[in-house]
């Protein structure tokens, strides 16, 4: 749906709504290393599955009904999430192959075929080199690469939906047909329409909708649409045009979502605002408004509209299935990408206009406390919102700049690879896929995130790895900074280069001597929460020591002894160390330098210098 939502700052806005229906089978994020590197795959734990030889692309469907603005997505994208096996791939020495799920090439397609997508149930489409009379022509293929239902051509062709895809034949006059998966005539559109249909929308909720174009009168560049909705069966349910004689449809939504669609209609103030009216699938109207600012289609039984009363005040209010309604804020208007139940409900984004600016900003409202959430350092506000497991992505503005930092927040051990600035270009399981602004050559992703802060892929960080021990452990001699979020499997560690070792939970009494042994270069070791730590390994080369919540520990001094290169000691929330000990400690290493801090991660303050006696 194209819908058109207009408002009192000057530009119209349009939504584009999406809707995708795949059947999940094997789900694997595949993304292009380099300009003429191997793709990569993962699954949706993170974990690399294979690799795909060297320059080969991914390719996706272009449609032919560029008309309808559905033919301008990227052929050849960077990244793409592949929901079933075979996956589909192009090279420009070879053509199109078909990858199975451990990467092997199982089929050689060559440059049988001018474009291809991707595996949707059982087939996949596939436009033919040579059209007729220069109109492309599609087949289906099966996942042995055969041309499927005895190789029949059609004019277009659409992916297959809840077992049905809708096909015209022959040429632009050809008629519409509804194909099962066995490749049969479910039903054929009247003739008295077949004619005039200029899209035929996936089935969806039960009904699918079907969009009738013809020319008003004489003139060619000008429309009239009609849209009528049709059963699984075939059966024609209704037509708007029909159910709402009077009303200038604007626009429609392609499928109905929670049971529910929506249009918009020519208002009596069209510069400002238009009318919208929900309805069900048969057709009932379920909630209708004579001048809406900003709408959204249903999502988990709720939409939202935003009006603006007679005074100018713009109200936002929250529209249920039942056709009820009722105020989310005064002077509130949500932004265009809302999402809806953010964290379980507890939050929802709008965006409130400023007084001194005149301008609408984007807020993050917390149904909990009823206030807006912001940065305490600065005054930044947040949109683009949407929820990962236990994250809210969130893409905050610096009041004074148009530039939106993709962030991650709302949970206490946020890690560093989420803070400078990057785009999140998609969420895939419990990763996500990020694009350093810096590098970005059309949103070219760079680096593969787990959500609870571990890299697992970059082509930027080629020495830095905040892995898992096993991914690490993959490439010992390129390591240099290694972040682990635990000490499990930490006894296998080998590390010739390594120079810094964090572990974020220690929770063994005792951390194995051979990781030091082998780790002649490391120079700093930082361990935090050591709740059941008691003893501390040699540590000879390292030179900066820190160590939080080691209540229980009872060898530092010997540690300390052993480590001949200690220059720095963090020590926090830990054991207390009497003065005797801190004696010892300073007499054996003068220059030694201990801070202490009695809450974690608190900025440290450095031991205080004995004060200086003054001449007078």
């Amino acid at each position: 749906m194209h819908l058109k939502i207009y408002s009192s700052l000057p530009a119209t806005l349009i939504l584009i709504f999406c809707f995708c229906n795949a059947q999940a089978q094997t789900p694997l994020l595949g993304i292009l290393s380099g300009k003429d590197g191997p793709g990569i795959f993962f699954d949706t734990a993170g974990r690399e599955v294979f690799r795909s030889p060297s320059k080969y692309y991914f390719v996706s469907w272009q449609s032919d009904d560029y008309d309808q603005g559905q033919g301008k997505n990227d052929p050849n994208p960077h990244f793409m999430q592949f929901q079933q096996t075979p996956i589909v791939l192009k090279s420009d020495a070879i053509g199109f192959v078909f990858i199975d799920s451990k990467g092997r090439i199982t089929d050689t397609l060559g440059y049988d075929y001018a474009a291809m997508g991707q595996f949707d149930g059982l087939f996949a489409l596939a436009r033919l080199n040579r059209g007729y009379r220069g109109v492309p022509r599609t087949v289906f293929l099966d996942k042995k690469g055969r041309q499927a239902f005895g190789g029949r051509v059609f004019y277009r062709a659409q992916a297959f939906a809840n077992g049905q895809a809708a096909v015209q034949t022959d040429s632009p006059e050809g008629p519409w047909l509804i194909l099962n998966e066995q490749g049969k005539t479910v039903f054929t559109f009247p003739n008295e329409i077949g004619k005039m249909i200029a899209q035929v929308h996936p089935l969806h909720d039960g009904l699918r909708q079907v969009t009738l174009r013809q020319p008003r009168g004489y003139n060619h560049e000008e429309f009239v649409y009609r849209y009528q909705y049709f059963n699984r069966d075939g059966v024609l349910q209704f037509e708007l045009n029909t159910l709402f004689p009077e009303k200038e449809i604007l626009d429609v939504a392609d499928v109905f979502e929670d049971g529910t669609s929506s249009m918009v209609v020519a208002s009596g103030d069209k510069d400002r605002c238009a009318e919208i009216i929900y309805f069900d699938t048969s057709g009932k109207v379920v909630y209708t408004n004579p001048c809406v600012l900003r709408t959204t289609e249903f999502r988990n039984g709720k939409a939202f509209v935003a009006i603006a009363d007679s005074t100018g005040r713009v109200r936002t209010h929250i529209l249920r299935r039942d056709g009820s309604t009722h105020p989310l804020l005064p002077d509130t208007l949500f932004a265009h990408d809302l999402a809806v139940d953010i964290a379980g409900g507890r939050y929802e984004l709008v965006e409130l206009r400023d007084e001194t600016t005149d301008k609408f900003l984007p807020n993050l409202l917390d149904h909990h406390t009823g206030q807006f959430v912001r940065r305490s350092e600065n005054p930044v506000a947040f949109a683009k919102t949407a929820e990962f497991g236990p994250y809210i992505q969130t893409q905050e503005y610096f009041s004074d700049d148009h530039y939106g930092e993709n962030v991650l927040r709302h949970r206490e051990t946020l890690q560093e690879v989420f803070r400078t600035p990057k785009n999140i270009l998609t969420v895939f399981g419990n990763t996500v896929l990020l694009a350093a602004p810096s590098l970005n050559d059309q949103l070219a992703p760079n680096e593969l995130a787990h959500l609870n802060g571990r890299l697992l892929w970059s082509t930027v960080k080629k020495d830095h790895f905040t892995l898992g021990i096993g991914e690490a452990l993959r490439h010992p001699s390129a390591v240099r900074t290694l972040t682990l979020y635990d000490d499990i499997g930490i006894a296998g560690i080998s590390m010739p280069n390594l120079e810094l070792l964090h572990i974020r939970h220690v929770r063994a009494e005792e951390l194995p001597r051979n990781v030091f042994s082998a780790s002649p270069k490391l120079k700093m070791l930082a361990l935090y929460d050591c709740r059941n730590l008691k003893k501390l390994p040699p540590i000879p080369t390292v030179q900066e020591l820190t160590v939080q919540g080691a209540r229980q520990i009872s060898n530092l001094e010997a540690a300390i002894a052993s480590a001949k290169n200690l220059k720095k000691l963090t020590w926090v929330d830990s054991a207390t160390l009497d003065d005797a000990v801190l004696q010892r400690i300073k007499t054996a290493n003068p220059e030694l330098k201990i801070r202490f801090s009695a809450l974690a991660y608190e900025i440290q303050v450095e031991e205080a210098a004995p004060p200086v006696k003054s001449k007078n």
